[in-house]
């Protein structure tokens, strides 16, 4: 029986991504119709500042389609929080759900974490282990300095972390980096 894929996407919504706002939302949309016809079939969508909101649930890819009404920076950056609970979310969703889906998770964020309450390095480092030992596939795309420290400390596998600048061709990078990784690891099967 052939996968079904579940695209999960963390998109960092903080006050420092207003800049990239356009072009965040111009990379994502791009990215969710590069994967039309490449076996997605389903994404789950949230955003992050100083809490998490979901603004696309089990969606098909041409309905996960985003505008600035769903993206509108503001705030810190819980990214720990934002990971802790999509992740738990997920797992609850796929219980529901026929047992053979294939999860990838794509992570973007200009920043570092500075502001979850709920979930701790540890409790991330944690989840994500598990989770990949499970066979779900974590992207980080950084647009920062220390996007590798950042993604090491939260046991991403390098292979799958990019680190870019944080302007336009940078974000483009990012969704270009989740393509690229996303098609490899949809090969592996």
């Amino acid at each position: 029986m052939q996968p079904h894929y579940l695209l999960v996407n963390i998109l960092d919504a903080s006050g420092s991504m207003g800049r990239l706002q356009e072009a965040t939302i111009a990379g994502y949309n791009q990215y969710l119709q590069s994967q039309e016809g490449k076996g997605v079939n389903l994404v789950y969508t949230v955003t992050f500042s100083n809490k998490t909101a979901v603004i696309r649930e089990l969606d098909t890819l041409s309905s996960g389609l985003i505008t600035n009404r769903d993206y509108q920076p503001n705030g810190g950056t819980a990214l720990y929080d934002a990971i802790g609970e999509t992740v738990n979310r997920i797992d609850k969703l796929l219980n529901t759900l026929s047992t053979n889906w294939k999860v990838i998770v794509n992570i973007i964020t200009d920043g570092e974490e500075n502001s979850s309450r709920y979930f701790s390095e540890v409790d991330i480092q944690q989840l994500i282990e598990d989770h990949q030992n499970k066979g779900w596939l974590f992207i980080y795309a950084g647009a920062h300095n220390q996007a590798k420290q950042e993604a090491k400390k939260m046991r991403i596998k390098p292979e799958n972390v990019v680190e870019v600048k944080a302007d336009q061709r940078g974000i483009q990078d990012s969704f270009a980096a989740f393509e690229n990784q996303s098609r490899l690891f949809k090969k592996i099967k």
